[in-house]
């Protein structure tokens, strides 16, 4: 991919690669992430931290054996799915991961997740993951226990609405 791409360029890409995963008009996070591990012909595991602040709210570490998404422990739950999804969409990107064997080969698993950060994608890539994102979070089914938007306002306005 050239780092120059124009934003209609990254919109066309995402969408061909949303349509190349093959999945139904909607899904759940968990089958998003059951494909992309087949995919990838290895399991992704989802790891809460708590991030330095300032620092990265998600990370993707690739493993020969995993991939390794740490997300944001101390966030609303919507914001962890977007952290989550923002990630896998650096894989449906095909975008490289985090790749401890080469930034940290003598370094523990654990100690990398407590050192690495958010420095080595291009804004170009960071603009294509969060467009992926947006359109897979579009096709993500809300979780059963989570209502959807357009209740969660319809409730706030009700419990906000001053007195008549």
């Amino acid at each position: 991919m050239t780092e120059k791409l124009t934003r209609q360029g990254i919109r066309a890409r995402c969408t061909k690669l949303l349509r190349e995963l093959g999945l139904r008009r909607t899904f759940t996070t968990e089958q998003l992430i059951g494909k992309l591990a087949e995919s990838r012909g290895r399991p992704i595991h989802l790891d809460p931290v708590r991030f330095p602040s300032p620092g990265p709210c998600g990370l993707w570490v690739a493993t020969d054996q995993a991939d390794y998404i740490l997300y944001e422990a101390d966030t609303s739950k919507p914001h962890q799915e977007h952290i989550i999804v923002h990630e896998l969409a650096h894989m449906v990107c095909g975008h490289h991961a985090h790749e401890k064997t080469q930034l940290f080969p003598d370094v523990a698993p654990e100690l990398v997740r407590a050192v690495l950060a958010r420095k080595g994608y291009s804004e170009t890539h960071e603009r294509e993951a969060e467009l992926m994102a947006s359109f897979l979070l579009g096709r993500v089914e809300p979780e059963p226990d989570r209502p959807e938007p357009s209740r969660a306002v319809a409730a706030l306005d009700r419990i906000l609405r001053p007195p008549t």
